[in-house]
């Protein structure tokens, strides 16, 4: 491969595999790179920390500092010619290609395993071509890779032997069946010309990751596109916009579909709100008083740090509860664990004192709180007999906009945050600094380590009003409905 004012690297290499627009856009256009979220902020974190269990497994091993490739490149020949075994973040360069190895490990003389650590569970398909690429290069610079492996995380594992949560597992087959074809050249090609690739959007902008360029090219896309319409599989979605039917008014009458997914198009072209009253009399008839509009939030960090926790379980840490009597009153409870302990016993004892034996405990999405109360059952027998009553009192708000009331500007969403703004439309999640359920429990760690007393409570206030708001949104949406 000729030389060229740009590099190709590893990561560009499999951006490349996903689509070429997203390899080309990443060198000429990082300035359209989506910012991290920080949910993903805490991936990369837990990542590092990953590394670093496995690195105790190597207590010879040495660590090659992130810093300018080249001289990472010029570290790694240095510690291979010293005799180093073991190297984290090894560094090479061959073909135009830089990539950095989790970890190469000398076996025997210049035979090398070579080994990738993931925060994954499981091996991937995307991880065959990661090590497909970095043994191309490492063969080139002289090493004889006799195994390649994926160091992943054991969800059998438990907290707090850390060892018990590493997993290696052997993919020289994979890898070495793998080829790279003229993916080099053509990657290389592509970064090279000025001129952005034409690539229609589809499946590949989240698959294996989501795209960090999605929200440019998705830019047009809107509600009457015809990736929103519901449980249409993806591959015909992307079937029907290549072939230029992009908007759901282009879907043919004769096109295989759902009598749900006509009536979804029928709703959205024609601005329909369709409620059936009587079916929502019906549900709400079920309801006993005093009402309990009760909502969990939860974490599942990939390391874990309390006992007998297994990596990505879900622990909740913070609730909150309206309590409606018969006459209408309204009163608010809420639990957020205030240190970094195990929540789940304090927790639970708090909510056993807030929702009585009596009365309907009303969710949004019911299989989430059943999910986590009959572990909670599991988990303190003493306390089982009031958790799983309150399991058993459950009544799911969400199957009333699944079954009874559909409204256009729902679009293909029946979510409590899509829901409460259309009928309630003073209120949204959007004025809130912390309005992802998915990054609660961030602004939670956040909390604990927090040492500024001004800031921790700050970070407090924001996870309370967040939790609040999920469980008035659902009193709103209870009045609203009895209205009808």
């Amino acid at each position: 491969m000729s030389k060229s004012n740009f590099h190709l690297s590893k990561s560009k290499f499999l951006s490349g595999l996903q689509c070429k627009k997203r390899l080309w856009l990443s060198v000429h256009r990082p300035d359209l790179v989506k910012p991290a979220s920080k949910k993903q902020e805490q991936i990369f974190q837990a990542g590092f920390e990953f590394e670093d269990i496995v690195m105790k497994r190597y207590p010879d091993s040495v660590k090659v500092d992130f810093t300018d490739l080249n001289k990472m490149v010029s570290i790694t020949e240095r510690l291979i010619k010293d005799g180093a075994n073991n190297i984290f973040q090894a560094a090479f360069y061959y073909d135009n290609c830089y990539v950095i190895s989790d970890l190469i490990r000398r076996v025997a003389e210049n035979v090398w395993q070579l080994k990738e650590i993931k925060s994954s569970t499981s091996v991937k398909d995307v991880h065959i071509p990661d090590l497909a690429i970095q043994k191309y290069v490492l063969e080139n610079n002289g090493l004889n890779i006799d195994d390649t492996f994926v160091i992943h995380i054991n969800t059998d594992g438990i907290y707090p032997d850390l060892d018990s949560i590493v997993k290696i597992e052997n993919t020289t087959l994979q890898v070495s069946a793998y080829s790279l074809g003229n993916n080099l050249q053509d990657f290389q090609d592509l970064i090279s010309n000025n001129v952005e690739p034409l690539k229609s959007i589809g499946l590949h902008c989240d698959d294996p990751y989501e795209c960090e360029f999605k929200d440019y090219c998705w830019k047009e896309v809107d509600k009457y596109s015809v990736f929103f319409i519901p449980h249409l599989k993806g591959q015909k979605k992307e079937k029907l916009y290549d072939s230029g039917v992009q908007r759901i008014q282009d879907v043919s009458p004769d096109y295989p579909l759902s009598e749900n997914q006509r009536d979804y198009i029928d709703r959205i072209l024609n601005e329909k709100i369709e409620i059936d009253v009587d079916g929502i009399k019906d549900k709400l008839s079920e309801l006993q008083y005093p009402l309990y509009f009760f909502d969990f939030e939860t974490t599942s960090i990939p390391i874990p740090i309390w006992n007998n926790v297994r990596p990505y379980q879900r622990i909740p840490f913070q609730w909150s509860c309206h309590v409606m009597d018969s006459n209408g009153d309204i009163k608010h409870f809420e639990y957020l664990h205030p240190k970094n302990s195990d929540p789940r016993r304090k927790l639970t004892e708090e909510m056993i004192k807030c929702i009585e034996n009596e009365g309907s405990v009303i969710v949004y999405n019911a299989t989430f709180e059943r999910v986590e109360l009959k572990k909670l059952a599991d988990l303190f027998p003493d306390l089982s007999n009031k958790i799983l009553s309150i399991e058993n009192r459950i009544w799911d708000q969400l199957d009333i906009f699944k079954q009874h009331y559909k409204d256009y500007r729902f679009g293909n969403s029946n979510s409590i945050k899509v829901v409460l703004p259309v009928i309630s439309p003073d209120l949204s999640y959007d004025d809130l600094e912390l309005s992802s359920g998915g990054e609660a429990d961030i602004y939670w760690f956040e909390m604990l380590n927090e040492e500024d007393e001004m800031k921790k409570e700050e970070i407090k206030n924001h996870l309370l009003k967040y939790c609040e708001l999920d469980t008035k949104a659902m009193v709103i949406i209870h009045e609203h409905l009895k209205s009808l």
